[in-house]
């Protein structure tokens, strides 16, 4: 029995340091890779995965001693998603392999496709799988989005509020034979220290109707605001609008 019993010990313990010996390497290359490959596959650099999207939905399978490694002179587009964690001693690590420059990963996205819609606007055939789009790159420089008006007139670009009423009014001569802006976002200066922006509901004459329930604060007499999101602003080169139902 005696000598059963140590065997049986001994192959547990033989067992446990194996699993918890094992870790496993997975690749990812936008180039040559295909999220359609099995995890057997991943583990080889010839047959790597292809996005980031791939690893995410697989990370929280991830244990200690495991490593995503991205191919070194490509660049990955979107966010990477931790959904779960190694330990001290064995982290769960994040690298290159490959030769070349390291690899980038980005959450900004190419657009291409232009096509001219007209008075010096262009759209992109390509569409983009989000609901906002926060920034925008021309050759590495950040532009603006389009805005009416635009910063560099009279008060810093801002039009003056005359009237308010409750959270959801804005009243101002300046509005007087601009273009219709529903659709559109309103970007308020309430007070001193409070700039909220606000989808607009319905644009009138001098008044401007907005969704003010994502706010505290109410718009005050004297102060500013500007018009913004909105294909009609585009008047300056680099100037751009997103369109969430079109996705372009």
């Amino acid at each position: 029995m005696k000598a059963l019993f140590f065997s049986i010990s001994f192959l547990i313990s033989l067992a446990l340091s194996i699993t918890q010996g094992y870790a496993t390497n997975y690749y990812v290359s936008q180039e040559s890779g295909n999220d359609s490959r099995s995890l057997a596959e991943a583990q080889n650099p010839a047959t790597p995965w292809k996005s980031i999207d791939k690893i995410n939905s697989l990370f929280h399978y991830l244990k200690a001693g495991d490593a995503v490694f991205f191919n070194r002179g490509e660049i990955f587009y979107g966010t990477l998603h931790i959904q779960a964690s190694g330990s001290t001693t064995s982290p769960i690590k994040i690298g290159a392999y490959g030769s070349g420059s390291k690899p980038v990963i980005t959450s900004l996205k190419t657009v291409d496709g232009w096509k001219s819609i007209g008075n010096g606007v262009y759209e992109s055939t390509s569409s983009l799988n989000t609901n906002t789009v926060k920034v925008l790159l021309i050759n590495g420089e950040i532009h603006e989005m389009g805005r009416y008006p635009n910063s560099d007139i009279a008060n810093e670009g801002y039009l003056n509020i005359e009237e308010t009423s409750g959270n959801y009014l804005i009243s101002s001569s300046d509005l007087s034979g601009s273009s219709s802006w529903t659709g559109g976002e309103v970007v308020i200066k309430k007070n001193q220290w409070i700039i909220d922006t606000h989808q607009i509901s319905s644009h009138s004459g001098n008044q401007i109707r907005y969704n003010g329930s994502t706010s505290a604060y109410t718009a005050e007499k004297e102060y500013g605001f500007f018009i913004q999101n909105h294909i009609k602003t585009l008047d300056t080169f680099g100037e751009w609008y997103f369109n969430p139902s079109t996705k372009k």
